[in-house]
């Protein structure tokens, strides 16, 4: 068996709703770039928190583009 590197030993699992149409083009970027999809989101938060260093700017751009707090809907079992 492989060996791990550092990096791959400290990965942790993270689970988000999204929006279909986002669901659908991250599939679709994956699929034609055979890349899988955890590393797309990774590299786009990356990018996203290196181009807004402070948490106050992030929270200012991500609030203007319509993020909110999402709660599991309550209800029908």
């Amino acid at each position: 068996m492989a060996s791990r590197t550092k990096a791959q030993s400290e990965i942790t699992k993270l689970s988000a709703n999204v929006s279909s149409s986002v669901a659908q083009r991250l599939r679709r970027v994956a699929f034609e770039g055979r890349i899988s999809e955890s590393s797309i989101i990774e590299l786009a938060l990356a990018k996203l928190f290196t181009e807004h260093n402070s948490d106050e700017m992030l929270v200012d751009v991500l609030q203007k583009g319509g993020a909110t707090l999402r709660r599991k809907e309550q209800g029908l079992s």
